[in-house]
C-alpha cells in the first residue's frame, strides 16, 4: 500500500506565497523566464556544444543558481582560450566589488601578447554599478575588444543588499543582461531538479568508467543534497570506495557516504524532536564549523522531516512501522532511531514545522540577514513550536 506524500520539500526557488517577499520572487521568476527564452540565452549543454566547435564570443554572462556548473563552464573556456604557456600574460580574474571598473576595462582592451585572445573574468558581476550611461563596463560592453573574451560571472543575480532598493536591483540585472547580449552570449545555470541531479550523477559516474544503479544514484542524491559541489564530493567517495568494481550499488553508497551525513542529520532531528534547543544549536554550530553551507543544513533538516512526515502518514494509514522504514529506505542500523523520532511528532506539528522551513528557505535566498542567525532563529522556533501540539503517537 502506498500513501501519497505531501510535497513539502524545499525547491530551488520557493514560491514566496503569503510572505512580504512574494512580489519580489514573482518578479524574479518572470524575469528569469523571459530571459530563459531569449534568443541568445543558452543552456550549459549548448554552451559546451558551441565551445567544442571553437565558437568563442567576445562577452559571456554566466548567471543562475548552480555555481558548480559555472566553474565547469569556466574551466572549459580556459582550456579553449588560454595558452597554458602564456597564462600569466593572457588570463586575469577580478572581483567586481573590490576593483575599479576602469581597471577591468583597461585589462580587457589590452591586446594579448603572443596570443590570439585574452581572457578576463569578472566574478560577482551582479554587483557592477551601471547607473550612469558613462559607466566604464557599460561603455565596454557597447563596443567589446575583439581579441578579448570577457566573462561576467553573476552567480547571485537574486542577491539582495540591505541598502539597495528592489527596483534598482531589478533594473541593474536587466541592464547587465541587455548589455551582455548586445555582442555576447548569456549562459543560464538554473538549479537542477531531483531527476536532473540523478541524471547528472549517472553521467559523472559514467565519465569515471563505471556505472551506478538507479537506486544508488537516488540514494546518493538523498544523502548529499542539491548542491552539485557537495554531490560531486560524495560521488567521488563512492567511486573510490568501490575500487575496481564496475558498478556502484546502494550498499556501496551507504557505506562510503552516509555515516557522517546520517549521524549529524539524526542528531539534529533528535534534538528538535526532544525540543532540546541547547543540543540543537550545538549540532548546528558543529555543522557550520565543519564547513556546511546554510542551505545545505536547511536541506538536511527538510529531507529528514519530509521522511518523518511520510512515515507518520503511512503508519496512521495502518502500515507497519518496519515496513514503512523499508519503503523509505532507512538504513537498518538507523531504523529504531528513525521510528523513535516518528513517535514524537503528529502530522499537525510537522506541517507547522514545514511552514518555518519554507519561510527560512525564502529568507536565506532573498535577504541580506546573517545566514547563521536565520538558522539559529529557525532552531529556536522549531524547538518551541511543538510544545502546545506535540503528542506521542502510535507507530504500529
Amino acid at each position: 500500500m502506498k500513501t501519497s506524500r505531501a510535497r513539502f520539500c524545499i525547491s530551488p526557488l520557493s514560491d514566496g506565497e503569503g510572505s512580504r517577499d512574494g512580489a519580489e520572487h514573482i518578479t524574479r521568476v518572470l524575469l528569469y523566464q523571459r530571459l530563459k527564452h531569449a534568443e541568445e540565452i543558452v543552456s550549459y549543454s549548448e554552451f559546451c556544444d558551441r565551445l567544442s566547435r571553437k565558437e568563442v564570443a567576445p562577452v559571456y554572462l554566466f548567471f543562475g543558481e548552480e555555481p558548480f556548473l559555472m566553474e565547469r563552464a569556466l574551466e572549459k573556456l580556459i582550456e579553449v582560450v588560454v595558452d597554458p604557456q602564456l597564462r600569466d600574460l593572457t588570463f586575469s580574474v577580478f572581483e567586481a566589488d573590490s576593483v575599479d571598473q576602469k581597471s577591468i576595462c583597461s585589462e580587457a582592451r589590452t591586446v594579448p601578447f603572443l596570443a590570439e585572445r585574452r581572457l578576463v573574468v569578472v566574478r560577482k558581476a551582479h554587483r557592477l554599478v551601471l547607473r550612469s550611461k558613462t559607466a566604464p563596463i557599460g561603455l565596454y560592453l557597447e563596443n567589446p575588444c575583439p581579441t578579448t573574451c570577457l566573462v561576467l560571472v553573476a552567480a547571485q543575480m537574486g542577491e539582495r543588499k540591505k541598502k539597495e532598493g528592489r527596483t534598482e536591483k531589478l533594473d541593474r540585472r536587466r541592464k547587465l543582461v541587455s548589455l551582455a547580449l548586445k555582442h555576447g552570449v548569456a549562459v543560464s545555470f538554473p538549479g537542477l531538479k531531483r531527476s536532473e541531479i540523478i541524471q547528472w550523477i549517472r553521467a559523472e559516474v559514467s565519465r569515471s568508467g563505471k556505472t551506478i544503479s538507479p537506486q544508488a544514484a537516488a540514494e546518493l542524491h538523498q544523502l548529499s543534497g542539491k548542491n552539485l559541489s557537495e554531490v560531486n564530493n560524495e560521488l567521488q567517495k563512492a567511486v573510490a570506495y568501490v575500487g575496481g568494481k564496475e558498478r556502484i550499488e546502494v550498499g556501496d553508497v551507504i557505506a562510503a557516504v552516509s555515516d557522517v551525513h546520517h549521524e549529524t542529520t539524526y542528531a539534529l532531528a533528535d534534538a528538535l524532536a526532544d525540543q532540546d534547543v541547547v543540543k540543537a544549536l550545538e549540532v548546528l554550530e558543529n555543522l557550520i564549523r565543519d564547513g556546511e553551507k546554510p542551505l545545505g543544513i536547511l536541506w538536511r533538516i527538510d529531507w529528514q522531516f519530509d521522511r518523518l512526515y511520510s512515515a507518520r502518514l503511512m503508519i496512521d494509514d495502518g502500515i507497519k512501522a518496519q515496513e514503512v522504514a523499508g519503503q523509505l529506505k532507512v538504513p537498518p542500523f538507523y531504523r529504531q532511531r528513525f521510528l523513535g523520532q516518528v513517535r514524537k511528532f503528529t502530522p499537525e506539528r510537522l506541517r507547522n514545522l514545514f511552514h518555518e522551513l519554507v519561510g527560512t528557505d525564502l529568507q536565506l535566498k532573498s535577504t541580506g540577514i546573517d545566514e547563521k542567525l536565520l538558522l539559529e532563529i529557525l532552531i529556536v522556533k522549531m524547538c518551541g513550536e511543538g510544545k502546545a501540539i506535540v503528542q506521542p503517537a502510535r507507530t504500529g
